[in-house]
């Protein structure tokens, strides 16, 4: 499984999905850090990558759009770095369920 993790999360992420196995990279790893929303979901799109995201915009996108990538839409609201990674972690379990449960949208509180 592939993961684009997006500019408003820490790079951690990434890293402790590809600790695990994953194909995972931040969006400035692959020179996307800048970029707008349209060109993550399009790369998203081309390498079939599950994009990890805070922006309301690609829940919402896909609902709308087809075709579209799984989006994991953290809803945590302002936290800092290390308690991000955390809550992130330990809510790995119930992602990756429903992750293969084939959810498009997975919302993380």
């Amino acid at each position: 499984m592939r993961f684009i993790v997006d500019a408003h999360l820490p790079i951690e992420i990434s890293s402790w999905l590809s600790g695990r196995g994953y194909d995972a990279v931040h969006v400035r790893q692959i020179g996307l850090r800048d970029a707008p929303d349209a060109s993550i979901w399009d790369e998203a799109l081309r390498t079939g990558s599950v994009v990890i995201t805070k922006d309301s915009d690609f829940a919402h996108w896909a609902i709308s759009r087809t075709p579209r990538p799984s989006i994991i839409w953290l809803r945590t609201g302002n936290m800092r770095r290390q308690p991000q990674i955390d809550h992130f972690v330990r809510a790995w379990l119930g992602i990756s369920t429903r992750l293969a449960e084939g959810v498009a949208i997975i919302e993380v509180r």
